[in-house]
């Protein structure tokens, strides 16, 4: 993903979905959150896209196995709090607005599916 598209999700999220009408919306908040995310994402998950293709998960003496580069890449994903995102805070959440979490879904997603659904 680009950042022409980073800029396609924010201006979807903003001006044509309604974000900025809501009560907590920060485009400027919003726009540096899903830039870092990008940036970690590109960097970290999307790489791993096609090695997730060629390998696949397996089950193996009863457990699932992932590609290679998922455990480290999950373990940095879940370390910098990207999954805590839109949980409640007494879980160790970040609570954020639906269309944000969206902006979160969507750069994942494009960067890498089988990833996202781990």
């Amino acid at each position: 993903m680009n950042s022409a598209m980073l800029d396609d999700i924010l201006f979807s999220m903003g001006p044509i979905g309604g974000a900025s009408q809501l009560d907590g919306f920060d485009a400027e908040e919003a726009a540096a959150l899903l830039a870092h995310y990008h940036q970690f994402i590109e960097a970290e998950i999307a790489p791993l896209n096609a090695v997730g293709d060629e390998q696949g998960a397996w089950l193996e003496n009863g457990r699932v196995r992932v590609p290679d580069g998922f455990v480290s890449a999950y373990r940095q994903f879940a370390g910098q709090g990207w999954m805590a995102l839109g949980l409640p805070e007494a879980w160790g959440g970040q609570p954020m607005l639906t269309p944000l979490l969206a902006g979160f879904s969507e750069i994942l997603s494009g960067a890498n599916q089988s990833f996202q659904m781990i």
